[in-house]
């Protein structure tokens, strides 16, 4: 009898075992599943061929951009006419437009101002001049010419910020691209090396269509202020300009809707789609891409012609301002507008993303 109890004190405590043991099997793989379906937006997705896929947001909307220049950048070299009335060039042959002037004896040039600030300290005594030319740095000697109103002069036309209308093609969380081409200065087309700048958000006031060989463009509203800014810009490139969102703009980012980025190899011959807000809502527009490149380096990856008769009738086609529209094909992003053909505003250029991600 006595052995009888103790089998069943031991049979209960192995079945009790065994049901706790599907209970905490349950609640683990409740536990696991709600954890795996959280962390699931953030994850890579893996394709058919069993690679991981890169996923993004495109955007497509217009934004103010605002960047300021390292050093300020030539654009001109003049001459001046002295106390005396004579006519000379101090820095012929030693500046030219697309030099960016870094240090003036030592001192950080920062802007136009800072610049002249530190001519005018020099009463008209040398000045060394840091330069950098294509990447390259050199010192050149730059001697001031005394004006009749008493100021000292070199005889350069300097720039030392640009602003304007863009589009931003991705952001992925914490960070955005725009443009798919860079930003240039427009009188000597030489690309701007920024130290700074800045994404803004923009109210489109009006949209003026081509006329003959000009293109159009988009017209807008800027408000340079804090509480309008979308991101800060940390890279001008060949493939457009790169930063970070700022956190509020992450978090009315959360619920966009993601899409696999597309190969190159992935783009062919056919329709396809820009997303754009120029409208003022998100909308896609039908494309047909007529011809792909790809060793092209230029950000003319991929010639289109836009097909869409709602778009054409609202813009004509591609304007100033729609560089950066994402392009999407097959359900993928593929690529983003960069350049418009001046004497037909319905065909354009476009770059692979995979180029503007590098």
């Amino acid at each position: 009898m006595r052995k009888y109890r103790i089998f069943l004190v031991v049979l209960l405590l192995i079945v009790l075992g065994i049901l706790g043991y599907h209970n905490r099997e349950f609640l683990f793989a409740k536990g696991g599943d709600t954890d795996v379906e959280t962390q699931a937006d953030s994850l890579p997705v893996v394709s058919s061929e069993g690679e991981t896929e890169c996923m993004v947001c495109p955007s497509g909307e217009p934004v103010g951009i605002y960047v300021k220049t390292k050093g300020v950048m030539v654009i001109g070299v003049n001459s001046v006419v002295d106390e005396q009335g004579i006519t000379c060039n101090p820095c012929e042959n030693l500046l030219s437009p697309g030099d960016y002037v870094m240090r003036i004896n030592g001192q950080s040039v920062y802007d136009k101002k800072s610049m002249l600030e530190l001519v005018q300290q020099s009463e008209g005594h040398e000045l060394l001049l840091r330069v950098c030319r294509e990447n390259e740095y050199r010192t050149v000697r730059v001697t001031p010419v005394k004006k009749k109103d008493g100021s000292y002069a070199l005889g350069l036309w300097v720039k030392d910020d640009i602003s304007g209308i863009g589009t931003i093609t991705y952001t992925d969380g914490e960070r955005f691209a725009a443009l798919g081409h860079s930003i240039n200065d427009n009188d000597t087309g030489i690309m701007f090396r920024v130290s700074d700048g800045a994404v803004y958000e923009t109210t489109i006031v009006r949209i003026k269509k081509p006329e003959a060989d000009k293109p159009g463009r988009l017209e807008g509203i800027i408000n340079y202020t804090g509480r309008y800014v979308i991101g800060r810009v940390e890279e001008n490139s060949a493939f457009g300009i790169h930063g970070y969102l700022t956190k509020r703009q992450q978090k009315t980012h959360t619920q966009d809707i993601q899409v696999a980025v597309g190969r190159k190899s992935e783009v062919h011959v056919g329709t396809a789609y820009l997303l754009s807000s120029v409208s003022g809502e998100s909308k896609q527009y039908e494309i047909e891409i007529v011809s792909v490149d790809s060793d092209n380096e230029n950000g003319r990856c991929m010639e289109f012609k836009v097909t869409d008769s709602t778009l054409l009738s609202l813009t004509g086609g591609i304007v100033q301002g729609m560089s950066g529209t994402p392009i999407l094909q097959d359900g993928r992003l593929i690529g983003a507008v960069t350049h418009v053909f001046v004497n037909d505003s319905t065909r354009g250029y476009g770059i692979f993303i995979e180029e503007m991600m590098q």
